[in-house]
């Protein structure tokens, strides 16, 4: 229920912490890289125990369409969730 809070915080503290000099883009890149990863991760965790619990439904060419979702949505898509749930 915070995540959306917690998220845009951190964004918008990147974003000042760029502006007025606090830190660089090496150590912004290097956040928002562990911060999305962990995401990326959570999605192909996911998307391991899908196909365990249900191995017939998952071919190759899903899981590699899925990956591409999964990498797509850590840039815009996410960004726009975390905009709509604080709205809602």
């Amino acid at each position: 229920m915070l995540s959306p809070i917690v998220e845009a915080i951190g964004l918008l503290a990147i974003g000042l912490g760029i502006a007025t000099g606090a830190f660089g883009w090496g150590h912004a890149w290097a956040f928002l890289l562990v911060a999305y990863g962990l995401a990326f991760i959570a999605s192909l965790w996911a998307m391991v125990l899908d196909a365990r619990t249900d191995p017939e439904r998952i071919r190759g060419s899903d899981v590699l369409r899925r990956l591409r979702a999964m990498l797509l949505e850590q840039f815009g898509y996410r960004q726009l969730t975390v905009y709509w749930r604080l709205r809602g």
